[in-house]
């Protein structure tokens, strides 16, 4: 007799089982939602600094077409005279900026030629993203300012 009344006591049982195991299940479906969540961010953080990264490095390219005796808009003139400090523009299919500033530092000669030095820093932005969206990079460059070109440079990322 004693087993049957053990056995009936258990009655419903079944259901408070059912009622845990269904919670266990809610919590690790909320912390799955959590973390999706958390990686989307990580993920998108990324591709706002790539993008940022990539209008830095279009800024230093951008610099180094600029210093070619060929360069339509005339900037290498304005850098050379030292009557131009910055200037920016936008990456040609995006809305990522970059600005370029540059700091004469002065002339080394190499083999009789006299070289100018210029410390280049390309800040690229991505607008509506002041944090994730910013990335600098600044480079040195030497100009032959007989038509050489570019000649050497030392890249460092910030």
């Amino acid at each position: 007799m004693n087993q049957r009344n053990i056995l009936k006591k258990q009655n419903g049982m079944a259901l408070v089982i059912a009622l845990l195991m269904l919670l266990v299940l809610t919590i690790i479906g909320i912390n799955a939602i959590n973390t999706t969540v958390f990686e989307t961010n990580i993920s998108g953080n990324q591709r706002i600094y790539n993008a940022a990264f990539y209008g830095a490095e279009g800024g230093i390219d951008d610099f180094k077409a600029t210093i070619t005796p060929t360069d339509p808009r005339n900037i290498r003139t304005q850098i050379l005279e030292s009557s131009i400090q910055t200037y920016s523009d936008t990456i040609p299919g995006s809305n990522t900026r970059y600005q370029i500033s540059i700091t004469h530092l002065g002339e080394v000669n190499r083999g009789g030629i006299p070289f100018q030095v210029y410390r280049v820093v390309s800040e690229g932005v991505v607008p509506h993203f002041p944090v994730a969206g910013r990335v600098s990079i600044e480079t040195i460059q030497e100009i032959d300012p007989s038509g050489g070109g570019n000649v050497a440079e030392v890249n460092r990322y910030n």
